[in-house]
């Protein structure tokens, strides 16, 4: 329940119910091309979240795997740009970054428009990266797939 305060009359407060959707247990499969970041995860400065500061998240487990370019491949439950060929899915724009400063809220930079792949197609558009232990297509943002 969240209240709205008001300062016309003193003490002054309404309920305002908000209905937020979450999500419960889910997973999250990190693939990143810089292994230095792997310390990030091991030892972070603030604690892991993702999105809301009461949704909290914990590293399971950080391994090496080796990915091949293949098509087909079985790729989505993932977000690509919106340039990316061969998929279709809902449109939003994510920022590429936020800005943090404790004095101020955080700010989303450099919008740009994503596709969300909400469910898994075979893929044959160009060869991209395939993890064979899990069986799907990964793709990575800012580097030639």
């Amino acid at each position: 329940l969240i209240y709205e305060l008001t300062l016309k009359r003193k003490y002054e407060a309404k309920s305002n119910v908000v209905l937020r959707e979450f999500l419960t247990f889910p997973e999250l499969y990190i693939y990143i091309l810089n292994s230095e970041f792997e310390r990030y995860f091991l030892y972070p400065e603030f604690p892991l979240v993702l999105g809301r500061t009461q949704e909290l998240a914990k590293v399971e487990e950080i391994k090496k795997v080796v990915l091949e370019k293949r098509e087909p491949v079985r790729f989505g439950h993932t977000v690509v740009p919106f340039d990316f060929k061969g998929v279709g899915g809902v449109l939003l724009s994510l920022p590429l970054y936020f800005e943090y400063d404790f004095e101020r809220p955080r700010v989303g930079r450099q919008r740009r428009p994503f596709i969300i792949v909400n469910k898994f197609i075979q893929y044959s558009h160009q060869p991209i990266f395939y993890d064979k232990e899990k069986n799907w297509g990964v793709y990575f943002y800012g580097t030639e797939n």
